[in-house]
């Protein structure tokens, strides 16, 4: 990520936290991270297009993580256009692992749901902030930003 804003980028920084999200205006791309290495890209494509398009095969619903914000839980929703194997995993925004949802579960073809309850692997109360859902399965990867108030 470059230190000057170009013309239609949105750039908000987190000093407490020491990463900057950066906002691309009119594609529904983000970036969060420090310097020139981002931990996260967020994007959101058009989930209604036709088999024959380019578009990624898997997709998570528009409201693919309701309630958001949330206390004390989430729902996070996907499609599975057939049968595959499934990571869904939480990280803080340092990029570490605070819960892992699904890990190489074979899920078969159709909507799916997965609930974060805020704890993490240990069953501890995780703090209030945003946290990263990434859904990832044959090729395709997914970010999704979720907020837990306390």
């Amino acid at each position: 990520m470059s230190k000057r804003a170009k013309p239609g980028i949105i750039r908000l920084l987190t000093a407490s936290i020491g990463l900057s999200l950066l906002i691309l205006a009119g594609s529904a791309m983000a970036a969060i991270g420090s310097g020139d290495s981002p931990l996260f890209l967020l994007d959101t494509y058009d989930t209604t297009s036709t088999p024959d398009s380019h578009e990624p095969p898997l997709a998570l619903h528009p409201r693919q993580v309701c309630p958001n914000p949330f206390n004390p839980a989430t729902t996070i929703t996907y499609d599975l256009p057939h049968a595959s194997t499934v990571d869904l995993t939480v990280f803080d925004l340092k990029g570490r692992v605070v819960c892992t949802l699904r890990d190489g579960v074979v899920e078969p073809a159709g909507g799916r749901k997965a609930i974060w309850n805020g704890c993490d692997d240990r069953g501890q109360r995780v703090s209030g902030g945003v946290n990263i859902c990434r859904l990832r399965t044959d090729g395709f990867t997914a970010f999704r930003a979720m907020a837990l108030v306390e």
